[in-house]
């Protein structure tokens, strides 16, 4: 099967749990994220089968893989919220370091050994040397041709671990919302260069939306949304204020959508058109929760979005017959709501299982080897 036709345009690194989301009021990010991983969901039962769908069902293949920017939005959020206050004390670089891989590489180093079983079984084919060590190192996103892993949808890891890197230094350097929007500027017009470049023929196709610095300016947008939320969280009435930006994000979106082939013209990746927009309404969601986005339920898939990520694309392959099964049955409207209903269904308790038997105790090994290195640091002075 091909991958990219698989992840065009689509999917997202799922999950960066921080736990500042889990905080009262700051629901709203972990719901956002539930809503992200639902909308890659959606991308991709229908598109990894090519299924039909109804005219006013449109709106799946022209905006539900989008999730994939709000998804990089909103880690760029959480991770300032969860790391700022931490920066300049003892360790905090190292600890920092700790959380990002327990985070994220248990659950992904055990989706690469289901692969590297899997696909060998599934289409009699073997993961090529660059592949396994791309995905094994983390750092596949600057190996063009292999920038996708082994991993069915890991391109975005990729994308993930290199923007990682650099964030302690954008916390150290970028410090308020002034200096955000400068850095975020240039970030953007940065992205629009490389987006550019990397389109030519001289990379393999879907590269320039898959690499680091296409996407650069994404990340960057998710700050500025951070410090503009840290301005107004104290404000006098700060759920009015949080109305009036969700307000804004939607006349922005409606906007876009009225001019989105002369914006993408001009900036190259849609990624960046649309983020802006994503920021608001992260910082709406914090400020002013909105029970149709912010809810117990996307809260929930928002703590399991990592898994939801992972583990969706071959579940979605495999599920194939039953989907053609709904659609000798029922018209085609009908049968993709069964086909998502099935797969949510089928994909929620093994993403819970993941969470459970891998993520969980992955982030609590983290925070061991941590106190444990802090132990050993206060007692060596």
């Amino acid at each position: 099967m091909n991958n990219y036709q698989m992840v065009s345009e689509s999917t997202a690194k799922g999950g960066d749990n921080a736990p500042a989301s889990r905080k009262p009021g700051l629901e709203g990010l972990n719901s956002l994220r539930g809503v992200a991983a639902v909308l890659i969901v959606i991308f991709h039962v229908l598109g990894i089968h090519g299924l039909k769908i109804p005219p006013q069902f449109s709106v799946v293949p022209a905006y539900f893989g989008l999730g994939v920017p709000l998804f990089f939005v909103i880690s760029a959020f959480s991770l300032f919220l969860s790391t700022t206050s931490r920066v300049g004390k003892e360790g905090w670089l190292s600890s920092y370091a700790i959380r990002r891989f327990m985070r994220i590489a248990p659950l992904f180093y055990f989706i690469a050994v289901f692969y590297v079983i899997y696909i060998p079984l599934q289409f009699d084919s073997y993961i090529s040397p660059m592949s396994f060590l791309g995905t094994i190192s983390l750092l596949f996103n600057l190996m063009p041709g292999n920038h996708e892993s082994m991993v069915w949808a890991g391109w975005t890891i990729g994308v993930e671990v290199l923007f990682y890197l650099i964030v302690p230094y954008l916390l150290v350097f970028v410090r308020n919302l002034y200096v955000s929007v400068v850095v975020a500027v240039g970030a953007v017009s940065i992205s629009v260069v490389f987006y550019k470049f990397y389109s030519t023929p001289a990379y393999p196709a879907g590269y320039a939306y898959m690499s680091f610095m296409g996407s650069v300016g994404v990340f960057i947008l998710g700050i500025v949304g951070y410090f503009l939320y840290t301005e107004l969280k104290n404000k006098v009435n700060p759920r009015f204020v949080g109305n009036t930006l969700l307000a804004v994000a939607l006349i922005l979106a409606t906007l876009i959508i009225s001019n989105e082939q002369t914006l993408v013209t001009i900036v190259g990746n849609r990624s960046n058109v649309w983020s802006l927009v994503f920021a608001l309404l992260v910082v709406s969601q914090c400020l002013a929760p909105l029970f149709p986005i912010t809810n117990p339920f996307f809260s929930y898939l928002g703590r399991l979005s990592f898994g939801l990520y992972l583990c969706h694309p071959p579940i979605v392959y495999m599920l194939k017959p039953v989907y053609l099964y709904f659609y000798s049955l029922f018209n085609e409207g009908l049968a993709f709501v069964l086909a998502v209903a099935i797969t949510l269904l089928i994909l929620v308790p093994i993403a819970r299982l993941m969470n459970f038997l891998i993520e969980e105790p992955g982030i609590r090994l983290g925070e061991r080897l941590i106190n444990k290195k802090m132990a050993k640091d206060f007692f060596s002075k």
